[in-house]
């Protein structure tokens, strides 16, 4: 019986290669099957029960399978051994690729890496240095040393004449100004003090550019005790843009605000030192033509102008927000190179000037009419920008805007003469305006943007020997400001410039604050319900955790992205200053209403509100090596309820709240 069993099962298999063969039988089997399928009285084919027990082929498969076997399954044979060899070519691409990519990664920790990667060309060191100074950053070219300022190199430096290297920008402002590179070179740290003493010895107007989100770490320390005590200053309040809105007279409490820093600062010793103080955005264009009239007004009675401040202050756009408007003179400011701007410190590394336009009583009277005009445009504009807001709530509708324009001096006869100058090269002296509003003010008001010429150039004092002169001077760099402490990447991300919307935690005695890896904040006595306002950047990451768990937070998760900042292992870490920690006592008196900021330099700034009156709290605070902390009493933006929505469920937050209208 055993022996008969095998047999049938032998037979069984031999019939099911056989209709699997001729495929002429296997279509009438499978017809059939799908006939009497749905009678249920027939068995399925014996080929289709074996197939049950095995895996279906792809139908593009099956072509090789069942139809032509014979010719094309040696082709398909092979297909399938040369697509395996490409998958395996691709990963191997993939992986080298990977590996080259972690090598630049770790080249790029190198300091002058980033210099060695991007100017190219050779130098010369023997060969002579110019008197050219760069228009970008102010720095004599050469082509002796890549790793000194205003490096060129020597294919594109010798045999030049001076109008032709007034044409060139260093090989770093080339490279800054068309990408986000980073190249760090050997700074003479004696230049500062020159200007200075150049500063000291000329009957000059100083125009001190202050960062209004850092006020305290973004004034020159002992500034006229340096330039002598008499020196009449016009302060200038920057990146007002940033400062979102608490309440209608916020931007008075601002400037009083500045005010009262730059006295403690003792830069009015003798109460006639400080001929105006004003807020302005120089991204935007707000406050600055108001600026410039003032600036206009003291042009008969000061020599040249200077623009000093501390690094990341704005000082670089601001002076090409001036190049782009009636300040410079009429006949250049088409055509200056305008300064290297961008996100890393000590960018502008010497002076770097353009001449002041000479005012009449004509050209007075036709810049008023211009600004009438360009006022009621943008009034207009702004009424309009008000109902956005009021619509959507999104932060571009509610930033402070301008407009930078520039008055037309030339006759009709000039214009006609230069036009036809350069209509070979289908270019244009034309108005430019200089501000982020630029697409809308054009679209909505009929502003223009006009064409520029592409071929800008260092302008020469002898060319000029009678001008005053515009000159933007190096950042000073304040030990107490975080930025000079950070990285290529850490720089992109603290200084991700949009207005500030302020987050709002509730903490209680025993909870502690981290406001990225790089300030924390211990709440130590006090009542429990405390308001803690944070205005940062509100990309940048906040944590709330209670005290016991502080600690080893903090040591899984600095460097990593849950912290934010700062970025890398332990080699970065290692240099960067520990954190090092202050107290300070608080007093809240009114309910929701903050009356004290605690600055973190950098970062940003804390603000205090209790649920009662007269409530005292002491906090601990933590910045590297304890820089850039400042108390500062009343708080800029004292009213919180406009920035405190509903409670985030489960945690220490509070939404954040749309912005004001008004």
């Amino acid at each position: 019986m055993h022996c008969l069993n095998s047999f049938r099962r032998l037979q069984i298999s031999v019939v099911s290669k056989t209709l699997a063969d001729k495929p002429c039988i296997r279509t009438h089997f499978n017809r059939r099957s799908r006939n009497k399928g749905k009678d249920g009285d027939r068995e399925a084919p014996i080929e289709t029960q074996s197939k049950t027990k095995q895996r279906a082929l792809p139908i593009a498969l099956q072509h090789f399978t069942y139809e032509n076997k014979d010719e094309n399954s040696k082709i398909f044979e092979d297909n399938l051994e040369t697509i395996r060899f490409d998958i395996e070519n691709l990963k191997a691409l993939k992986l080298k690729h990977q590996i080259m990519q972690k090598e630049l990664r770790e080249k790029s920790k190198e300091p002058y890496h980033a210099a060695k990667k991007v100017l190219i060309g050779t130098p010369d060191e023997q060969h002579m240095a110019s008197t050219v100074p760069c228009g970008g950053c102010g720095a004599f070219l050469h082509c002796n040393n890549p790793s000194l300022p205003g490096y060129i190199p020597q294919q594109q430096f010798k045999g030049k004449k001076t109008e032709q290297l007034a044409t060139l920008l260093c090989k770093r402002c080339t490279i800054m100004s068309s990408s986000n590179d980073i190249i760090k070179l050997d700074i003479d740290k004696t230049t500062y003090k020159q200007i200075i003493k150049k500063i000291k010895k000329e009957r000059a107007l100083i125009v001190m550019v202050i960062d209004v989100t850092d006020m305290a770490n973004s004034i020159i320390p002992e500034f006229l005790h340096d330039i002598g005590t008499r020196r009449p200053i016009i302060i200038v309040g920057n990146k007002i843009d940033l400062i979102p809105k608490d309440y209608k007279g916020y931007l008075n409490g601002i400037l009083s605000r500045l005010n009262q820093e730059c006295r403690r600062a003792e830069l009015n010793p003798c109460g006639t030192n400080i001929r105006h103080t004003c807020l302005v955005s120089a991204k935007t264009g707000y406050g600055i033509e108001e600026l410039i009239n003032k600036l206009i007004r003291h042009g008969h009675v000061f020599g040249d102008v200077y623009l000093v401040g501390t690094t990341n202050s704005g000082k670089s756009t601001l002076f090409n927000t001036f190049l782009a408007s009636d300040y410079c003179k009429h006949t250049c400011r088409d055509i200056v190179q305008r300064a290297t701007v961008s996100k890393w410190p000590g960018t502008t590394l010497d002076l770097i000037k353009f001449p002041i336009f000479s005012p009449s009583s004509e050209r007075l009277h036709l810049r008023y009419m211009r600004l009438k005009v360009d006022q009621k445009r943008l009034h207009d504009l702004q009424a309009r920008k008000k109902v956005k807001l009021k619509e959507h709530g999104r932060t571009e509708h509610g930033i402070l805007i301008g407009h930078v324009g520039k008055t037309e001096f030339r006759s009709e006869e000039i214009i006609e003469e230069e036009n036809k100058r350069y209509s070979s090269t289908g270019q244009s002296f034309s108005t430019y305006t200089f501000n982020a509003a630029d697409e809308e003010l054009k679209e909505e008001t009929g502003f223009e943007k006009g064409n520029v010429l592409s071929l800008r150039k260092t302008v020469l004092e002898e060319k000029f020997p009678e001008a005053r002169w515009t000159c933007d001077t190096p950042g000073l760099i304040n030990e107490n400001q975080l930025i000079n402490k950070l990285e290529g990447e850490e720089l992109k991300t603290i200084l991700n410039m949009q207005m500030i919307r302020p987050r709002v935690f509730v903490m209680k005695p025993g909870d502690v604050m981290f406001v990225t890896g790089l300030a924390r904040l211990d709440y130590l006595e006090g009542k429990p319900r405390t308001f803690v306002t944070v205005h940062t950047n509100h990309f940048l990451p906040v944590h709330v955790i209670q005290n016991c768990d502080a600690d080893q937070f903090y040591t899984e998760n600095v460097g990593t992205e849950v912290l934010g900042l700062p970025i890398g292992d332990s080699k970065r870490l290692d240099r960067l200053p520990s954190l090092s920690a202050r107290e300070f006592h608080i007093e809240m008196e009114e309910p929701k209403m903050a009356t004290t900021d605690l600055q973190l330099s950098s970062l940003g700034w804390l603000s205090f509100s209790a649920y009662d009156w007269n409530v005292s709290a002491v906090f601990r605070a933590y910045t590297p090596g304890g820089r850039g902390m400042q108390l500062r009493t009343p708080a800029l933006l004292p009213n919180i309820t406009a920035f405190k929505g509903p409670r985030i469920i489960g945690t220490k937050q509070y939404q954040i709240k749309r912005l004001r209208i008004g």
